[in-house]
């Protein structure tokens, strides 16, 4: 006989444990009021300013999270494969088995598992979810269909600032990547901003500039409008980015970069169109 044939099983996953999160919050906060279940999501492209938004709804707030979750973009990518996968049979003319497959019922048990899950995390009910990614930005949908009193954030900037925070926070990243990057993210929220009912859209700039208006924005969207006057105490005292030296109070020009006449020029090819959208100046 031969040898005997070995096989590896996978390692397993290991799944949260119940109020894997609980600890997450910060110390000291002023606690929420009672019953009250606080579910917040916020997105936006990298470097954009979800960091300091989610440091704001930890310090002030005291809700619990992680520092980064990119939770829902896994969720939203398996929706958008599925998708794909039964779209390619809506035109085929012989009868298989796969377009038989539901796809709204695939989708609605993956909206009870994906709250079994973030309960599962937190047990009390309240988070704070940021991911900074383009696909966290077009899920929105998505998470407001699963947690239909969810409050979303969504963190904009100007695309030359971004590209240039994005370059210098990552220095192995292209320039085309970082361009793509954005502008994914500023896409998505054109799609999602009819689809969403509890959304609010936060510029960077407003955020360092009409800091008291912004927060009382803030905390009227999250139905605490009583803290306003402590997420703008926050925020005044915290750099939205660490990493940027422009003058906060003036938008960046590709006249103020360094960047190349080429770099200018694919900039303008990649995101000129979605900065034009937004009402940003190149």
């Amino acid at each position: 006989m031969g040898p005997t044939a070995t096989t590896t099983e996978p390692k397993a996953r290991t799944t949260p444990a119940a109020g894997a999160a609980r600890n997450l919050s910060k110390p000291g906060a002023r606690p929420l009021p009672e019953g009250l279940a606080l579910k917040i999501f916020i997105v936006g492209a990298p470097r954009s300013g979800t960091s300091i938004m989610l440091r704001a709804m930890k310090d002030v707030l005291g809700l619990p999270g992680f520092g980064e979750s990119h939770a829902i973009p896994v969720f939203q990518s398996l929706v958008q494969t599925l998708r794909t996968e039964l779209a390619k049979f809506d035109q085929k003319d012989q009868s298989l088995m796969a377009q038989l497959i539901p796809a709204d019922e695939l989708e609605q048990h993956l909206g009870e598992f994906v709250r079994k899950f973030y309960h599962n995390v937190y047990t009390a009910g309240s988070w704070v979810d940021k991911s900074a990614r383009g696909r966290a930005v077009s899920g929105l949908p998505m998470i407001e269909s699963i947690f239909p009193d969810a409050r979303l954030i969504m963190i904009k900037r100007n695309g030359i600032e971004v590209v240039v925070s994005h370059l210098k926070k990552f220095e192995g990243s292209s320039f085309s990547h970082a361009c793509r990057t954005w502008t994914q993210a500023m896409r998505g929220l054109l799609k999602a901003r009819n689809r969403c009912r509890n959304l609010l859209e936060i510029d960077q700039y407003d955020l360092q500039n009409a800091t008291e208006q912004v927060s009382q924005q803030i905390a009227t969207h999250v139905g605490l409008p009583d803290r306003a006057d402590d997420l703008a105490k926050f925020f005044t005292n915290q750099r939205v980015q660490g990493s940027s030296t422009h003058d906060q109070k003036k938008r960046v020009r590709l006249s103020d970069t360094s960047w190349s006449n080429a770099e200018k020029n694919a900039f303008r090819q990649a995101c000129g169109p979605t900065m034009e959208r937004f009402g940003y100046e190149m």
